[in-house]
């Protein structure tokens, strides 16, 4: 099954913060790429990174001063504006002399308050911006998340996921359909209270693509969600 993929571009010398950006999309049912980690030798790294980054979704740059420092780091930006690749960048101590990376979408997190930051919200927060600029996503990104739902146990998690999947405002019809069907068959999800405020949002979305039956047992399911 494909997945939604995010390349996530970094400096070395902040591996730590790029590993729990790698995680938090992870969680989230992206398949997230480190360049360092993922293409760790350098003739591979050459030979690969332009394909690993034009079969990216998203292309993620971890800005800090390092990374501003740094000819690998710089120069997977300069392929993913060459490839016309979706970016979004960490902003993380930077602010300004960014160049084109302030002319993308950016998020700022202050570099003492990054290692304690919510970095699966954080992530969140950029699937969700990427898909309202790409709605053509939206069908990878459901089908990564629904694939997730089935295998996480966490209930804040699960939120995050049922929140990714309540962002997208038309889902086509057979889609609509799965996303019902796979919570009604797991029924450790059926009962996370969390993530009914999310999944009802879906319902009233979509209720239009299914069919009454099924829209008898999902309107059952979230009520007795509710009541719990």
């Amino acid at each position: 099954m494909k997945r939604l993929t995010v390349f996530i571009s970094y400096s070395t010398k902040n591996a730590r913060i790029a590993s729990a950006f790698k995680t938090a999309f992870d969680e989230l049912g992206c398949e997230a790429y480190l360049a360092h980690d993922d293409l760790n030798d350098s003739a591979k790294w050459r030979k690969s990174i332009a394909e690993r980054i034009r079969a990216a979704h998203l292309f993620i740059p971890v800005v800090t001063r390092e990374f501003l420092g740094s000819f690998e780091a710089n120069q997977e930006v300069g392929i993913a504006l060459a490839l016309k690749r979706p970016m979004s960048a960490f902003f993380v101590g930077v602010q300004k002399d960014c160049g084109v990376l302030l002319e993308n979408q950016g998020t700022f997190v202050r570099r003492k308050d990054i290692h304690t930051a919510n970095h699966r919200e954080l992530a969140k927060n950029k699937i969700m911006s990427a898909l309202r600029a790409q709605p053509h996503l939206k069908v990878t990104a459901m089908h990564s998340v629904i694939e997730k739902l089935s295998h996480t146990s966490s209930n804040y998690q699960r939120r995050d996921l049922a929140e990714i999947l309540a962002s997208m405002d038309r889902i086509i019809k057979k889609d609509a359909r799965a996303i019902f069907r796979r919570v009604m068959k797991d029924g450790s999800f059926a009962t996370t209270f969390i993530a009914e405020p999310f999944l009802r949002q879906v319902f009233s979305a979509n209720r239009r693509y299914i069919t009454p039956p099924l829209r008898d047992k999902i309107l059952f399911l979230l009520d007795t969600m509710a009541a719990h």
